[in-house]
């Protein structure tokens, strides 16, 4: 087997040995607030809504130089386009993220074009804010509904009050 070093017009040298090799991209670590956290495959990471800031890294494997690679990207649950990235670029941050379910997708490009068989992911969720969760809304519901029976039965009471004789002083609908 022979070996032949070839230059491309950015003046990159790369082997005639990685023409058909298919790049493998892999992300390399995860970083939640500042804070390196294990890259996990399952189940999905839950970021607080409050600080939520995600940094991705990423690298190829298969012992070529990541120089020679393009990579895209997309942000499932943001947008559905894959977003093209300078070659130079390892790593992306995601600060203030809408409340949902995320899924971040990387694949990379070799030199002479051809693309990851498959693109890496990873999964996470931006939880929602207390005050929008079911049982804050339940809360409400209850603690109004409460307000409403109040005023209801006092102005039943009220009316009753009224419209009760005077002259008897034992009146069951006085108010305390």
């Amino acid at each position: 087997m022979s070996l032949a070093l070839f230059a491309n017009g950015n003046g990159r040298i790369y082997n005639n040995q990685m023409e058909g090799q298919k790049p493998n991209v892999k992300i390399s670590a995860i970083e939640i607030n500042g804070k390196n956290v294990k890259v996990q495959t399952m189940p999905p990471y839950n970021l607080d809504p409050l600080k939520c800031s995600i940094t991705i890294h990423w690298e190829v494997k298969g012992g070529q130089k990541d120089s020679i690679y393009e990579f895209k990207y997309r942000l499932l649950g943001a947008s559905d386009t894959w977003i093209k990235l300078p070659k130079d670029v390892k790593s992306i941050n995601f600060n203030q993220l809408q409340q949902g379910k995320y899924q971040f997708q990387i694949f990379a490009i070799n030199i002479k074009g051809y693309g990851s068989e498959y693109f890496s992911a990873y999964h996470f969720n931006i939880n929602i804010e207390w005050y929008h969760s079911w049982w804050f809304y339940l809360f409400n519901l209850i603690f109004l509904c409460m307000i409403f029976y109040y005023l209801i039965d006092r102005g039943y009471k009220e009316k009753m009050i009224s419209t009760y004789p005077k002259e008897n002083n034992n009146n069951p609908f006085e108010l305390e």
